[in-house]
């Protein structure tokens, strides 16, 4: 088509109504000046980013990788420039991907699934359901007028029919002149999130109602036929097709008009729908749009039996798909959209998010940038790339009142709403009403100190140490520069500090609490119903509260994580590798220490080297790259460490086998009790199987033993006399207590007394220092008011200790034939499989071994060369007491204490058992002590009889209670009773008499008894009847 009109000469162009326009990646770009602002904030992003890499790739780099950059590649010929277009043009495409779904589709729809990996054989591609009808819902939620406000506060909004095809508008600040495109953006966003949308129903405003585009066209019209030319069935053919399906209730098809009534939002428009697609007569044959009303109404007042005929014949099913499903009724908790627009809107962004193998989530799985990611939204996107300061958190919510330093205190609506001032310096929004109002706060450069009521609020500290609290509802929390200190109260938080070292506490909530730390060392603490933290650039100590956890990810730096009561979501010292647990790990990380809490916990240390603490419950520990260890430190009872039982990710918990398990975990200690510790079949050998194999980046380096004080000296000449890089095996140390170590295959490195100690050192803003290995001490100094401990004052200690000596054991698969035993110049010993079993897995290695006492094989225990213990003789049974001192004194041991018992087999005097037992190795000089028979035990009790009062006897006056006793070896003594209760003390001397003076019993019976008592323990009793008067 062309302008009969139009003076430009064919194949040419206007360039001045060409360059009025603004170049994009979307046609759409020119529209309307709103649409402008998104396609300028994410262009803007773009270049930000260009010049953001390009800093990077010129200051960080060496002249080769710089080189490299910028070479043309022969095969797709990009330069310089296309590879950083396309390095921006990654982080945007994931920018875009995070805000859609965490902003705009979940406050659409709160209930799209979360992202649990790609599915290949899902099709993501859009519906024509979703293209030609459902996504047209945003027509319904145009406001008349496009907000704008300029920097200097003064308002220059527009009507909606001025901002569609008008280009030149968008730069226009009005009394502000014209804008830069930063102000021109700013001027929109700024405007746009002081309005309301219209409601999300079949209404829509006049503008594109009547004057679409400056013309007589009318876009929900437009939406109805675009619907019937593209094939998309009524509303009521819909949901029969979704409901055959699914079996959804929310969209079972409806039955007929009164049906149609109970599903709408206004109950008004059922008429309206009546009017326009019932099938009687009366609407029918009326020729005008009030004949067809007048005709619904009186069907309607009729209560016509057409209201409740079947849907396919009363014109149910002739209701077109769009303004059907605008009109109807949103589900409680289901979102903003009526049941069916839901329904087609949750399944496609579900199969968008589902069916993306490029997922940001998965994408960026185990980099840095998705902590970037997740604590970013589209209000950042609009404060870095426009001139507006602060929006809400979620830019889609709307602010009731808006807050900054400068605010007058006092009431802020007529119904009782105020800014109060608290004691403290703390400025508080209060409504009586709890209407659940929403606030924003944008703080200032200095500290500042902010709480909310009741609603889901926004504030942002900015500059300064500040102190927010969210108080109720689902807020957002961005605590900016400086070490700020964020509550997010009751409800599902989002909090996140930003550069400094800031303090977090997300609350109790429903399980979508967010902790982002941000850059700097924070201190987070999370409430008991689930919570998910990312912990960001920095030395982070996170605490998760008593709920299985959503998941823990370090990030960057050398983070201490609890994670408290519960099964968790996942313990990540770094980025964590969500979607590939099996490959693809970071070799690069940081130092982190890693503590499950009671519940099934999955450790993941990733790059560095971590310490994981062991915790109750069956946990499953992967070390994966660098040298990572397991300590019993804290843990209360003994270890029983195995670190060959291999963790697999993913693998469901086996009830039958609750020991903890793990993967490429490469030293183990113990604590101060009695641990049984076992090392894995790992080599450092190329040509050994695969699971077997220490890769590179597993080893122990010099800057890793450095880490750990003592280390250095252990692997040192003094010590096991290793060079580092070191991966040939485990290093397995016992603590305190009689140990039992066991290295496996591969060339182990044993102590038998000393220890791995790890621990919170802070320092208080007073000076004193604080020693912790509970990260949970802390929690009251970092969030008192005024704060006594910063989080940058906290740092993790490392420290080889040495426990007591105590008697420690190596032990060995084969008999001891097998193996070479030296004992070396520093005093540690070397035990050498030196002629193993073919099986490779049965060869022991080459193990060192320190503070080690005993040698255990398969078919003998032996001292240790060097060690100064001796084993418990097993010819101590059976001998005299005489003979048992001097055999312990032959071997170096004492006679410790003796005590006597009976026996049935060992005659008196002879020795009955020792303790410890024979074959027991104690160190030189251990008094053992002896069990000494003193014959057969008596077993015959003692005769006794009451001799006086006789049985049957009237007592009128004091009187003797006697007995007489006799035993076949000896009477200890006779003990009488009154009524079942002592009576004196027990006589332990024949005659054995006591005497009970008159008035001692009351008139009546009493029973008199006597119970006899021999050496061995054995009783007799006798017992008479007496009458007192």
């Amino acid at each position: 088509f062309r302008d009969p009109t139009c003076t430009t000469a064919a194949g040419t162009y206007d360039g001045d109504v060409l360059d009025a326009h603004f170049v994009t990646g979307d046609g759409r770009g020119n529209e309307n000046i709103a649409l402008t602002t998104v396609h300028n904030i994410f262009h803007a992003e773009h270049n930000r980013l260009v010049h953001h890499i390009d800093g990077l790739i010129n200051s960080l780099m060496t002249p080769a990788e710089i080189t490299a950059w910028h070479a043309v590649d022969p095969a797709t010929g990009w330069a310089y420039g296309e590879r950083i277009f396309q390095a921006a043009r990654f982080v945007t495409e994931m920018e875009y991907q995070h805000l859609v779904f965490e902003e705009f589709a979940r406050k659409m729809q709160p209930l799209i699934n979360p992202f649990l990996g790609g599915i290949t054989s899902l099709n993501g591609a859009i519906s024509a359901e979703f293209a030609h009808t459902v996504y047209r819902l945003g027509h319904s939620m145009l406001p008349e007028r496009v907000g704008r406000t300029n920097v200097d506060g003064t308002v220059n909004d527009v009507r909606l029919l001025n901002a569609f095809l008008n280009p030149a508008l968008y730069n226009n600040g009005g009394p502000a002149g014209q804008l830069s495109a930063a102000d021109a953006a700013g001027s929109v966003i700024r405007g746009t999130v002081r309005q309301v949308g219209n409601e999300l129903d079949e209404f829509v405003t006049s503008s594109v109602r009547n004057t679409l585009v400056g013309l007589p066209l009318d876009l929900p019209a437009i939406n109805i036929a675009r619907g019937r030319s593209e094939g998309i069935p009524g509303l009521n053919p819909a949901r029969r097709q979704f409901f055959a399906a699914t079996t959804d209730a929310a969209v079972r098809p409806y039955l007929n008009w009164l049906d149609f009534k109970n599903g709408l939002r206004h109950a008004e428009s059922w008429s309206n729908f009546i009017a326009a697609y019932a099938r009687h007569p009366s609407v029918t044959s009326a020729t005008t749009v009030a004949d067809k009303r007048a005709a619904a109404a009186a069907l309607i007042a009729a209560n016509d039996p057409i209201l409740s005929a079947p849907a396919a014949t009363s014109g149910v099913d002739d209701i077109d798909f769009w303004p059907g499903g605008m009109a109807e009724k949103p589900s409680a908790f289901g979102g903003l959209l009526g049941s069916t627009f839901n329904f087609v809107f949750e399944h496609q962004l579900e199969h968008l998010q589902d069916g993306d193998r490029f997922y940001y989530l998965q994408r960026t799985d185990g980099l840095n940038i998705r902590f970037s990611l997740e604590g970013n939204s589209f209000g950042e996107l609009a404060r870095r790339n426009t001139s507006v300061q602060g929006t809400m958190g979620n830019i889609f919510e709307f602010a009731d009142f808006i807050f900054d330093p400068s605010s007058a205190f006092g009431a802020v609506d007529p119904q009782g709403a105020s800014l109060l001032a608290l004691g403290d310096g703390t400025a508080q929004f209060f409504d009586p009403l709890h209407r659940g109002l929403n606030i924003l706060f944008n703080g200032g450069p200095r500290d500042d100190k902010f709480r909310g009521d009741v609603g889901d609020d926004t504030m942002f500290g900015n500059d300064g140490n500040d102190r927010l609290d969210g108080g109720e509802g689902d807020d957002r929390l961005f605590g900016g520069n400086g070490d700020d200190i964020l509550f997010g109260g009751n409800g599902d938080d989002d909090l996140r500090g930003g550069p400094g070292n800031d303090a977090i506490s997300t609350g109790p909530g429903f399980g979508g609490d967010i902790a982002i730390g941000g850059e700097g060392n924070d201190f987070m603490v999370g409430g008991d119903d689930g919570v998910e933290y990312f912990g960001g650039p920095g030395d982070d100590v996170i605490v998760d509260g008593a709920m299985r956890s959503e998941g823990i990810f370090g990030g960057p730096g050398d983070d201490w994580i609890y994670d408290g009561d519960g099964h968790d979501g996942g313990i990540f010292g770094d980025n964590g590798n969500v979607f590939d647990l099996l490959a693809g790990l970071d070799k690069e990380g940081g130092d982190d220490v890693l503590g499950g809490g009671p519940g099934q916990d999955n450790h993941w240390g990733e790059g560095g080297d971590d310490i994981m603490l062991m915790s109750e419950g069956s946990n499953k520990f992967f070390g994966d790259y660098g040298f990572d260890w397991i300590t019993q430190r804290g843990w209360p009872v003994p270890a029983d460490i195995e670190l060959a039982l291999l963790a697999q990710p993913g693998v469901v918990l086996n009830f039958n086998d609750l020991r903890n398990r793990y993967r490429l975990v490469d030293g183990a200690s113990g604590w101060d009790l009695d641990d049984h510790i076992q090392g894995d079949d790992r080599v450092d050998d190329p040509a050994a199987p695969p699971e077997r194999q220490n890769l590179a980046g597993m080893e122990l380096t010099v800057a890793g033993a450095a880490k750990i004080a003592g280390l250095t000296e252990l692997t040192g000449p003094a010590g096991f006399n290793i060079t580092l890089p070191w991966k040939a095996g485990n290093i397995l140390l016992g603590g305190g207590g009689r140990d039992l170590i066991r290295g496996g295959a591969g060339n182990d490195l044993i102590d038998g007394d000393r220890w791995l100690d790890v621990e919170l050192v802070a320092t208080l803003n007073d000076g004193t220092v604080k020693r912790t290995w509970d990260p949970r001490d802390l929690i009251d100094d970092v969030f008192a008011d005024p704060q006594r401990l910063n989080p940058g004052s906290i740092h993790i200690e490392r420290t080889i200790r040495t426990g007591p000596p105590a008697i420690d054991t190596a032990e060995f698969g084969g008999n001891r034939g097998e193996y070479d035993v030296t004992l070396n110049p520093n005093g540690s010993v070397t035990v050498v499989h030196a002629r193993p079993p073919k099986k490779a897995i049965l060869n022991d290695g080459t193990d060192t071994l320190i503070n080690v006492e005993v040698l255990k094989f398969a078919n003998t225990s032996i001292a240790a060369p060097g060690a100064k213990v001796a084993a418990v003789p097993a010819n101590l049974l059976g001998v005299t007491q005489t003979t048992a001192a001097t055999r312990l004194a032959n071997v170096g041991l004492a006679l410790g204490a003796v005590t006597v018992g009976s026996s049935t087999t060992v005659p008196a005097g002879r020795v009955i058992s020792s303790d410890p037992p024979a074959g027991t190795f104690e160190f030189l000089g251990f008094p053992v002590n002896l069990l000494i028979s003193n014959g057969v035990p008596d077993a015959i009790p003692p005769t006794v009889a009451i001799t006086s009062p006789a049985d049957g006897a009237v007592l009128t006056r004091a009187f003797a209670l006697s007995a007489n006793a006799t035993d076949n070896v000896v009477v200890v003594g006779v003990q009488f009773f009154i009524d079942g209760a002592p009576f004196g003390t027990e006589d332990k001397a024949a005659p054995y008499t006591r005497n009970v003076p008159r008035g001692t019993l009351a008139a009546g019976t009493h029973t008199l008894s006597a119970v006899a008592r021999d050496n061995a323990g054995n009783t007799a009793t006798a017992a008479v009847t007496v009458t007192v008067q």
